[in-house]
């Protein structure tokens, strides 16, 4: 629980709380002492009108509540002493809490919120008819004063109190008060004024009138927010509070005709029931709002945000947009691959943008082309190795592909080193979870080496130091690109660690023994296996038996032995470089 040192505003609630309290008893021991026959038939009547719509309320998007009762308990400003003025809300709000079920500290805070607003416009609406004299233009002008005093009390106190509770800052709350003023909030202010005027000769009556004419503006404004819900339902997806599919054909049918110049995004979250199956549609639900939530921040009006499917989603911008703008939306969905509490969550997600081309092109024909590329990306992005498929970013495979292409003696290089720490991760035991994290990590391992100069990677002599620091460098890079993009910890750990020796002499870190991750083991000896077998920019490549006898010499200290020892046994009697031309026929048990 917060401390009042450490949050200002829940000392200043507490200190208003205590404030309003002390207030409210001296108004109690003033009406011991000054209660009037006819004061106390205005207090009778005003009490039990609020107590009785003290449980109608409506409640507003902010956070709090508008309630009938208010605009009554204002009269008592207008025809009571302020001593008195304050009483008069106790019944109504002694019911509200107690059908709330709150607790002692919740009571003192609500009588201290609204005694606070009633003592400090009763006492400015006193005052000012004591200054400005009798005449009816001081009269109005002193009523109108006195209720936007008291509507400015009223709201920032209730601000705090909401903002306290859902934990939001107090500036956002205020501009969510503001925003809420409704015309039918002001005119309950309206007609206080009105009944004000008119209580100065017949005030129970007034007190009266006002009730009946409250009654039914509250309701005709209840029974309009419920239509209002209603028909926004019908257009509105429950789970992600976006536009839903109804809402899509009915703005497709609208424009069939009309010629479209702007650009459509057909996104899909790839494998989605997987997500279901593995965690519970509860986490799936969770990744569906935050792929709502990702693209309405990405693209806020006046583009329009539909979901069209289970995990389809399609965006309507009336402007065309650019690769630069689809680059911010996958930063945004990026963010979306985190665990939220559990292991090995991905969110992989498909995206297609289409822009009308000509003037005449229509909707739908952009929503087939964007749907069009949508499923290419997703099947770009899938890659059919060992019986199963890898999801990778396009993005992703570009950069391999470059990095690559900048050192033309590892052409194949990351696709070899995953398929042979495949095969060892299924020597050794490992789960099909981590069979597909090593596979997707060795893919990847040397991604880093897109950060380094052209001329070290192919220099054909000795590295100087610097140049060795260049290289020492690339897990550390290739880890951060990976991180961005959600890989999960067994993958990033491949990419970051494949280079460290178990005697603790590798890099980047300086790991030793079991202090390296199982799976970077492992990828280092497929790494340094492919590399040795390879044509390099500094010497020919080694042949199987030269390249398993520097292994074997190197265990126990570049090497784990148990890898080895798997590694041995794999190799026997068929070498693994024997069986990668025909691999891609075996089945994968996972």
């Amino acid at each position: 629980m917060p401390t009042l040192a450490k949050q200002p505003l829940h000392l200043i609630l507490f200190v208003l709380t205590i404030l309003g309290n002390v207030i409210l008893l001296s108004g109690l021991v003033f009406l011991f002492h000054h209660l009037t026959y006819h004061s106390a038939l205005l207090m009778i009547e005003i009490s039990v009108l609020c107590a009785l719509l003290a449980p109608w309320s409506i409640r507003m998007p902010s956070g709090a509540s508008w309630r009938p009762g208010i605009p009554l308990l204002l009269l008592g400003i207008f025809t009571l002493p302020k001593e008195l003025a304050i009483l008069i809300s106790l019944p109504g709000l002694l019911w509200i809490t107690a059908r709330a079920h709150a607790r002692l500290p919740k009571y003192l805070e609500t009588f201290a919120h609204v005694t606070i607003g009633l003592y400090i416009s009763a006492t400015v609406y006193a005052f000012m008819r004591h200054r400005l004299g009798a005449s009816f233009p001081a009269l109005i002008l002193s009523i109108v004063l006195t209720l936007l005093l008291h509507l400015i009390i009223n709201r920032f106190i209730s601000a705090m109190i909401v903002a306290k509770r859902e934990q939001r800052p107090l500036l956002d709350q205020l501009q969510l008060s503001i925003k809420e003023l409704h015309w039918g909030y002001l005119n309950s202010y309206l007609l206080v004024f009105m009944s004000a005027l008119l209580s100065r000769h017949y005030p129970m009556i007034s007190v009266f009138l006002a009730t009946a004419i409250q009654v039914g503006i509250f309701s005709a404004i209840n029974d309009y927010n419920k239509v209002k819900l209603l028909q926004k339902s019908a257009w509105t997806d429950g789970l992600t509070g976006i536009e839903n599919r109804n809402a899509w054909e009915s703005h497709l049918r609208e424009h069939e005709y009309i010629p479209f110049s702007g650009s459509l995004i057909v996104v899909d979250v790839d494998n989605f029931k997987e997500v279901n199956d593995q965690f519970g549609h509860l986490t799936g639900d969770e990744v569906l709002r935050d792929v709502a939530d990702a693209l309405v921040s990405s693209l806020p009006r006046p583009a329009r945000h539909f979901r069209y499917g289970g995990d389809e989603f399609i965006v309507y911008s009336p402007h065309p947009l650019s690769a630069e703008k689809m680059d911010m939306i996958r930063s945004h969905l990026s963010r979306l691959r985190q665990s939220k509490g559990r292991q090995n969550l991905h969110v992989k997600i498909s995206m297609g943008l289409a822009t009308a081309s000509t003037s005449a092109a229509s909707l739908s024909e952009v929503l087939q082309l964007a749907d069009m590329r949508m499923y290419e990306e997703k099947q770009r992005e899938k890659m059919p190795h060992g019986g199963f498929e890898v999801m990778l970013p396009s993005s992703l495979l570009a950069l391999t592909v470059a990095i690559e292409q900048k050192d033309r003696y590892t052409a194949g290089h990351n696709l070899r080193v995953a398929f042979y720490a495949l095969k060892l991760a299924q020597k050794m035991g490992l789960d099909s979870q981590r069979q597909k994290a090593i596979y997707r990590g060795s893919i990847v391992h040397d991604i880093g080496k897109i950060s380094t100069p052209d001329a070290i990677l192919n220099k054909r002599g000795t590295l100087t130091p610097d140049e060795r620091q260049w290289i020492n460098q690339h897990p550390v890079t290739g880890f951060e690109i990976c991180k961005k993009l959600g890989f999960t910890t067994d993958e990033l750990d491949v990419v970051l660690f494949h280079h460290e020796r178990f005697d603790g002499a590798g890099y980047p870190r300086q790991l030793r023994e079991m202090q390296i991750p199982l799976v970077a083991r492992i990828a280092a000896v497929a790494d340094v296996y492919d590399a040795l077998t390879t044509v390099r920019s500094f010497r020919d490549a080694w042949r199987h038996e030269e390249a398993m006898d520097y292994i074997r010499l190197q265990t126990g200290s570049a090497f784990d032995p148990a890898c080895v020892a798997a590694w041995d046994a794999l190799n026997t009697p068929l070498t693994l470089r024997d069986q990668y031309a025909n691999w891609q026929k075996e089945p994968f048990h996972a």
